[in-house]
């Protein structure tokens, strides 16, 4: 009679981890998905760029706005690891990023846009490399 009733509660048991593995049936699904660069500009390459161009990044989905500042989102001289003085910001809708050089940029030179992984999502996850 005793090993009747443990067969009956071992199905039970075996779904306690399933339930525990769901978030325990609170409903809202967690956001693990790290956020994307989807566009950018100028485009990666690109040349002639006029000097006073802004750089742009658009990300896959809403990012933390206190995450894009001047250490996240760079602009360098090749060759240089010191970062241009810059004016970082974020659209209202925290999905792009804008970069306006606080000078002019040197004619003939070739510069290195950083987007680094301390830009998190909403959620915190790190952008995706």
């Amino acid at each position: 009679m005793t090993r009747t009733k443990l067969l009956k509660f071992w199905p039970a048991l075996l779904f306690l981890p399933l339930f525990a593995a769901c978030g325990g049936g609170g409903g809202e699904a967690v956001d693990q998905v790290p956020p994307t660069i989807v566009d950018r500009s100028p485009a990666l390459g690109a040349s002639g760029v006029p000097l006073g161009t802004q750089i742009t990044v658009t990300f896959s989905e809403a990012v933390d706005p206190a995450s894009v500042d001047n250490t996240s989102f760079s602009l360098e001289e090749s060759g240089l690891s010191t970062p241009v003085s810059a004016t970082v910001s974020i659209s209202a809708d925290n999905l792009t990023a804008t970069l306006t050089p606080d000078s002019a940029l040197s004619v003939s030179t070739i510069y290195q846009v950083t987007v680094s992984t301390a830009v998190t999502d909403l959620a915190g996850n790190a952008l995706l490399e």
